[in-house]
């Protein structure tokens, strides 16, 4: 099965999430602001058990882990 067929909502990386509180380490780590939780995520790109849809976050697909291209 191709990655490109799991859908946005199967998609739950950290900056999707209302938890969100940046990358550290060069986006190795994911910094986590929900009480109780884990401070650090190791697979930012993955997600983790606590993860809470941010609405409007996903609404267009992006990566803080990517730059744009410069014009």
């Amino acid at each position: 099965m191709s990655s490109d067929f799991i859908s946005r909502e199967a998609r739950r990386p950290c900056w999707y999430c209302q938890h969100y509180g940046g990358l550290l380490a060069n986006g190795i780590n994911a910094r986590c602001n929900k009480p109780g939780a884990a401070p650090v995520v190791a697979q930012p790109a993955h997600g983790c058990a606590h993860w809470t849809r941010e609405p409007g976050g996903d609404d267009e697909i992006w990566s803080p882990l990517y730059s744009p291209p410069l014009a």
